[in-house]
């Protein structure tokens, strides 16, 4: 592998997906904080879920405009501004996407614990 690659795959060991509440077939996936991230005190749950989604799959206009036929069927490849943007205001998505991260942050913090045990 080169660097690249390297890093997609160090990164991508850190990912999952989420599926969005209330929207069948859409779905967001998350990047869980690096250890030293995790330190940090007083993290903003919401600009943690901004910053922490780095993809998803299944958005259209439509959803992102408020879902009365306003936009587009047409899919919207994935933005942060645009994530950013919309998120601020779905609860039950900012609620299931910090979630999925501290699931994941369990999960890490598990395995350094294990590793540590042996």
């Amino acid at each position: 592998m080169d660097s690249a690659q390297l890093v997609r795959a160090i990164l991508a060991g850190r990912e999952d997906w989420v599926e969005v509440p209330g929207k069948p077939g859409r779905r967001v996936k998350v990047r869980r904080p690096a250890a030293v991230e995790l330190r940090k005190s007083g993290v903003d749950g919401v600009a943690l879920v901004c910053e922490r989604v780095v993809d998803w799959e299944g958005f259209v206009e439509d959803d992102l405009l408020g879902g009365n036929g306003v936009g587009s069927s047409d899919p919207v490849p994935f933005s942060a501004a645009v994530w950013s943007a919309w998120v601020v205001d779905q609860v039950e998505v900012i609620a299931a996407v910090v979630a999925k991260l501290g699931e994941l942050v369990d999960k890490y913090s598990a395995s350094i614990e294990g590793a540590r045990k042996n």
